[in-house]
């Protein structure tokens, strides 16, 4: 089994799939996967063999209509600490296990202001086969992408800014949350 609760006092659950203990992952680190708050008796499986999506669960994103896994690949290591082919493998096999929930934000990435992150997401996007369609992407604005005074916080100035450079970084027309 490779996703285990780690705390019973927190609602929003973490989990790491340990690549080590996965045969069929040929991915080098550990993938942390970020989970909905859910109820204490809930468990996801995930496993090598998890083939069809059939052990994932999905659950509605609040009002929206949105179907979401229960597990939510956050992205904030890629291209600082992950290499761009490695997160695209790491995001191809999040798929195949049916986690269609992929979290990241501007400031991801390392360097400021440049969204690293995004614009790999946003190259994986590019390569087709649907994945921008089976993913619900959520990002966030707030952190320093800049020195001046309206690169950062929540100016309506800057959310609008955010939302925009998002959308070209992450070569989308949308984003779902």
């Amino acid at each position: 089994m490779a996703y285990r609760h780690l705390s019973r006092r927190s609602k929003l659950k973490t989990a790491f799939l340990d690549t080590q203990h996965v045969p069929n992952l040929e991915v080098p680190h550990t993938l942390m996967l970020q989970s909905f708050p859910v109820k204490f008796s809930s468990w996801c499986v995930l496993d090598a063999t998890n083939e069809g999506n059939k052990l994932m669960k999905y659950v509605h994103l609040g009002r929206s209509g949105l179907k979401v896994s229960r597990l939510c690949l956050g992205t904030m290591n890629f291209g600082h600490h992950t290499s761009e082919a490695e997160s695209y493998a790491i995001m191809d096999r999040a798929l195949e296990l049916g986690i269609n929930f992929f979290d990241t934000a501007d400031v991801y990435g390392g360097e400021t202001g440049e969204g690293l992150t995004e614009q790999i997401l946003g190259r994986w996007f590019a390569q087709g086969g649907g994945r921008r369609e089976k993913v619900v992407l959520a990002t966030k604005v707030f952190g320093r992408m800049g020195e001046w005074p309206n690169q950062s916080r929540l100016s309506a100035l800057h959310i609008k800014r955010a939302c925009e450079d998002s959308l070209r970084r992450l070569h989308t027309d949308y984003i779902d949350l």
